[in-house]
């Protein structure tokens, strides 16, 4: 990536996790979502959105990927698998010298993402001038308990409604675990801003694990402005993190689920 030019926005996909919960061999990246595999609905969203403009943060099963989508992919390895925001730490080392503006930065077991959500939340970006973008969504009150790894951060805000924090449910409050807007883990970010405050970032306990939501937590501190877009259909916001997970998002591809 370094000799590439100037480009106003560069996508990470971030593609590392060994995904533990699968109970399977293959990499998660590569599970196959109703005939089509994880990665390339995450790459077909992107190249909707952004064209060629993107690179995949990988770890386990690395080799595994590269095989299937080539070597005219850029890969960023994280060795070390500490958290999201270790991986954008990691992939902010490959960028080119000719910084983009905006850096894009999504889960790699998002399914239903589309372009068009990618494209709004970038725009929504670029309109409100703020240094970091995050994708929201509301979730229905009777869906939230089902699957907290699904929706497993809430959206904090202030009493004037901007964005305080984003706090994980395993730390969050009674109130805090009532809120019904959750991080989707979908953010834009300033690059120049995110490159002086990723050294921030503090592993939190007992994981050691970075977490790329903690930015935002930064931004609120200095006072700086959060935007956010909420997803219009918070369904796309649904991960892929179990065989569970899995079924219920090929139902919905495949139209056997309608209902939320």
């Amino acid at each position: 990536m370094q000799n590439q030019p100037h480009q106003p926005v560069h996508v990470f996909i971030l593609a590392a996790g060994k995904g533990a919960r699968m109970r399977q061999s293959l990499p998660k990246p590569l599970t196959v979502v109703a005939g089509v595999p994880l990665i390339d609905r995450m790459i077909d969203a992107v190249r909707g959105a952004f064209g060629e403009h993107w690179s995949i943060v990988v770890g386990h099963g690395a080799n595994a990927i590269r095989a299937h989508l080539g070597n005219d992919v850029t890969y960023v390895y994280q060795r070390t698998r500490k958290g999201t925001g270790h991986a954008l730490k990691i992939a902010l080392k490959g960028l080119p010298k000719s910084l983009p503006d905006y850096l894009v930065v999504i889960p790699g077991n998002f399914p239903l993402l589309t372009s068009t959500t990618l494209r709004e939340l970038f725009q929504k970006s670029v309109d409100s001038g703020a240094p970091i973008t995050v994708a929201t969504a509301i979730a229905p009150g009777d869906f939230l308990p089902d699957n907290p790894f699904w929706f497993s951060s809430r959206v904090v805000r202030g009493l004037g409604g901007g964005i305080r924090r984003i706090v994980a449910l395993k730390d969050a409050d009674r109130d805090e675990r009532a809120i019904h807007e959750v991080d989707t883990g979908c953010y834009v970010f300033n690059t120049r801003w995110v490159l002086e405050r990723i050294t921030k970032l503090h592993p939190v306990t007992p994981s050691r694990e970075y977490r790329l939501s903690d930015l935002v937590g930064i931004a609120a501190i200095e006072g700086t402005r959060v935007a956010a877009h909420q997803m219009s259909n918070w369904r796309e916001a649904l991960s892929v993190n179990t065989q569970e997970d899995l079924r219920f998002v090929e139902e919905i591809l495949l139209g056997k689920i309608v209902s939320y």
